[in-house]
């Protein structure tokens, strides 16, 4: 995979983990469905897959040998 091509996916992770919490109402996307889904549970969501798109990055980074 190229340098560009990985900075792609990454932002493309990125994108979806950002949006992700507010267009699903189900917890964590599998869990149980929620009416309204409260902001905190959309806060953790949005904060457990900002760590997973960082970790997904550096993942990337050192499969490239850049890290």
């Amino acid at each position: 995979m190229s340098s560009s091509a990985a900075a792609w996916l990454v932002l493309l992770v990125a994108l979806v983990a950002a949006n992700l919490p507010f267009v699903n109402e189900r917890l964590f996307v599998v869990g149980p469905r929620r009416a309204p889904k409260a902001f905190g549970w959309r806060l953790l969501e949005l904060l457990l897959l900002c760590g997973a798109t960082i970790g997904i990055g550096f993942a990337i980074e050192a499969r490239l040998g850049q890290a």
